[in-house]
């Protein structure tokens, strides 16, 4: 016999899609933008304002780009794990969108790491302490980002049926 009763795992998948959608749309052009001024060598003073408009002129916006190719893979799948609970009728959360993001991202970063080993002749420990250091800021970045994008679209609030 066949239960009939039987609810569908994944009951909304536009929702879900539309976390993708948002972390694909955002994610890499956060990290680009937080990974720039993270690396810039501040002056400061009394031009700081300039100073933050020249910085996005001159470095962010070529980088854009570049930003997307390269940040895409772990983009995609933060946005496709963060997806999970709102593609069950469930409601995404600041926590589980920061916390997913930093665990999928800290694991292409180490992929990207291992891969690229070979290739790299001076890589000290510190060097890989503060790539991941500064990976974290900008991960807690995106997840914040793309949650707040959510909320505008009620992805944050459980279906209520």
């Amino acid at each position: 016999m066949t239960d009939h009763n039987k609810s569908t795992l994944y009951s909304y998948p536009m929702r879900g899609f539309g976390v993708i959608t948002i972390f694909l749309l955002l994610g890499p052009a956060v990290q680009t933008i937080v990974g720039v001024y993270l690396l810039h060598h501040w002056v400061g003073g009394t031009n700081l304002l300039v100073e933050i408009f020249d910085v996005f002129g001159n470095e962010v916006r070529p980088r854009f780009l570049s930003g997307y190719s390269y940040y895409m893979p772990s983009v995609f799948l933060s946005g496709v794990f963060c997806s999970l609970p709102p593609s069950r009728g469930l409601g995404l959360s600041l926590s589980t969108s920061i916390w997913r993001t930093i665990l999928v991202s800290l694991c292409v970063e180490i992929f990207y790491l291992i891969m690229s080993r070979p290739y790299m002749e001076h890589m000290t420990s510190e060097n890989i302490l503060r790539g991941l250091s500064y990976g974290f800021i900008q991960w807690i970045f995106v997840g914040w980002v793309c949650w707040i994008l959510a909320t505008g679209f009620r992805l944050d609030k459980p279906v209520n049926d």
